[in-house]
């Protein structure tokens, strides 16, 4: 009894004695890191203008200590310098920065557990001499340093060209020597690009492409020609080739600069003969957290038509002899005058209808003192202004992140995902296209609706009755040509990239950059039978992919030996591969989609978009 007693006394007592000593390891463990977050130092501040207003989106850092965060839409901001940055250090520069302002730097001492307040003024800096812009490969310098004009363009210019969802057609503007041309705009077209215009005949004007310091392609195809086109210059039929830099969502971009000449071609060599286009991606700032969320809604109308007339019928009228020629297969529409009161139709304008963009992006980016994140979504929705197929849909996403290892070695990843998917018209010169046929309808002929109800055949006005399947309609009845000839294409963009910093010494840096770009685009073009361009019917099915793999290493060496003399070496070597593959089988004479049902009718897939109900009545009289 008594021994029981005795081991239950002590029982309690190890067990005390094991709680204590738990408390005392805490309370170590707690004095141990009061004296480190002592340590740490915070420097706070505002910056303004010289207006005195607060300048927001500005970059405070201390370049020494490879530290920065950005000032809020107060212009307030918040660094802190942890003590293991500080070890040897008793002052550093503190840089405030940003575009269109000219940088302050002050000098701060470094006081371990202190705390500073340090406000900045920047006056503006109208010619942007002192903005950091790259010159190649990821190289950063300051404008003034250069010997070579380089065109920026900001990322706040990008965002606000917000009814352009194309990298490039977003660019349109916004820097000079620089020409810009959209190819339609119908959602998803493309956009070509030339600087300071043509240098060749026969080949190629467009710049070189590179995003984060790796080249990308940027290549337009057209399935119904051969090879690459630029956009503008397809064949007299087909769709609107799109421009592959489509694929980048403009609300990931940091940056833009345009390099022409000397800067670009000592970089890249003869593939910078028509300059080159630098474009860096967001990035996440150090001891921060920011999210962001965009949504942009819009709506598409044409502005201006043609005037047609509206008092003669189909077919023509020779002054000559005063004879009237009425055929019913006529094309034109300058025969007898109307009766009064006969109905008409404005054929251009019941052709177009109102378009809806809508356009959404969700960003986080932030950082710790060793770590950067940029993580972003992008999912853009256009519905065209045509009355048919005219649509395109874009999902993106990117991730990229960079880490201190150690204070001289950092190592940054990037990757993004797109994928889309558009359906476009048929265009240009083309019988089987929009326009050809729907501004040649004479007033009085109504295109709706597009099937006959008897035989359940495509009707036009060259062919109001149709009897026969294979037979041309001379034109295609627009609203035909608009839902049901489908023009798709599906594209599958992977872009990623890692990247190796090492500073070994003060005066050396090393730079290792491999990165790869691989583009799938799935088209698929389908004239179907009684089509006027292809009466036995035509099908276009292509698989066109691209993939770039480049490879970058880089040593630059420098030294400042006074304030009136400094030198800089750069040495390097690049390895680019480039692959292009092209599958495509073209069909005629076909069976699927125009066979006939066991009544007779035409068996047809089913319209991606109904037509609204006032034009599938055809009552948009003059």
């Amino acid at each position: 009894m008594k021994s029981g007693f005795v081991r239950g006394l002590l029982d309690r007592a190890s067990v005390g004695r094991h709680r204590l000593g738990g408390l005392l390891a805490a309370a170590v463990l707690l004095l141990a890191a009061a004296p480190a977050a002592q340590a740490q130092m915070t420097i706070t501040g505002t910056v303004t203008d010289e207006a005195g207003f607060p300048v927001d989106v500005a970059q405070v850092l201390i370049q020494s200590l490879q530290l920065a965060t950005t000032t809020g839409e107060d212009g307030t901001y918040q660094l802190f310098v942890p003590a293991a940055r500080m070890a040897g250090q008793t002052s550093v520069e503190l840089v405030a920065r940003r575009i269109g302002l000219r940088a302050q730097t002050v000098n701060v001492a470094l006081v371990p557990g202190g705390a500073l307040t340090q406000n900045f003024t920047l006056a503006a800096d109208p010619f942007l001499l002192e903005a950091v812009v790259v010159t190649g490969q990821g190289l950063r310098e300051e404008r003034a340093k250069l010997a070579t004009t380089i065109s920026s363009i900001r990322a706040e210019d990008i965002t606000e060209s917000k009814a352009e969802t194309n990298l490039i057609a977003a660019m349109a503007g916004k820097a000079p020597n620089v020409e810009i041309t959209s190819s339609t705009g119908d959602p998803g077209g493309g956009a070509y690009i030339r600087i300071r215009g043509s240098k060749s005949i026969n080949g190629g004007t467009q710049p070189l492409i590179v995003v984060d310091g790796v080249m990308v392609t940027n290549e337009s195809y057209s399935v119904e020609g051969s090879g690459s086109v630029e956009v503008g210059q397809g064949s007299l039929w087909g769709v609107a080739t799109q421009n592959r830099l489509a694929d980048i969502n403009p609300d990931d971009i940091e940056s833009i600069e345009i390099l022409k000449g000397a800067a670009a071609a000592g970089l890249y060599g003869s593939r910078a003969t028509n300059g080159v286009v630098m474009i860096t991606t967001k990035s996440g700032q150090r001891n921060s957290t920011q999210v962001t969320l965009r949504t942009t809604l819009g709506f598409d109308q044409v502005n201006r038509l043609p005037t047609l007339q509206t008092g003669w019928g189909q077919g023509y009228v020779d002054l000559s002899d005063l004879t009237s020629n009425i055929s019913p297969t006529s094309s034109v529409s300058w025969g007898p005058a109307l009766a009064a009161g006969t109905p008409t139709f404005d054929h251009a304008n019941e052709l177009f209808g109102t378009g809806v963009r809508s356009d959404n992006s969700l960003s986080l980016a932030g950082g710790t003192d060793r770590t950067t994140y940029f993580l972003s979504l992008g999912y853009l929705y256009h519905d065209g202004a045509i009355e048919g197929n005219s649509k395109y849909k874009r999902f993106t996403s990117r991730l990229k992140g960079a880490h201190d290892f150690l204070d001289n070695l950092n190592i940054e990843g990037n990757f993004a995902y797109t994928t889309s998917d558009g359906d476009l018209v048929q265009q240009g010169s083309n019988i089987s296209g929009l326009l050809l046929g729907g501004l040649r309808t004479p007033p009085e002929f109504n295109n709706l609706p597009y099937i006959d109800s008897a035989t359940g055949l495509h009707r036009s006005y060259r062919y109001p009755n149709p009897t026969e399947l294979v037979r041309g309609r001379g034109y295609d009845n627009p609203f035909w040509a608009a839902n049901e000839l489908p023009n798709t294409a599906t594209v599958d963009r992977y872009i990623g990239n890692i990247q190796l910093d090492w500073d070994p010494f003060p005066w050396w840096d090393v730079r290792y950059l491999v990165g790869l770009d691989f583009a799938n685009d799935q088209r698929l073009t389908l004239f179907p039978k009684s089509s006027s361009e292809f009466p036995d019917g035509y099908l276009i099915r292509a698989e066109l992919v691209n993939k770039v793999f480049d490879q970058t290493i880089l040593m630059s060496f420098q030294d400042t030996p006074s304030e009136m003399f400094g030198w800089s070496l750069t040495v390097g070597q690049n390895l680019n591969q480039t692959q292009f593959r092209r599958f495509q089988v073209d069909a005629q004479n076909l069976i699927f989609g125009t066979g006939q049902g066991p009544d007779g009718r035409l068996l047809r897939r089913p319209r991606a978009r109904p037509v609204g109900p006032a034009v599938h009545q055809g009552r948009r009289p003059v």
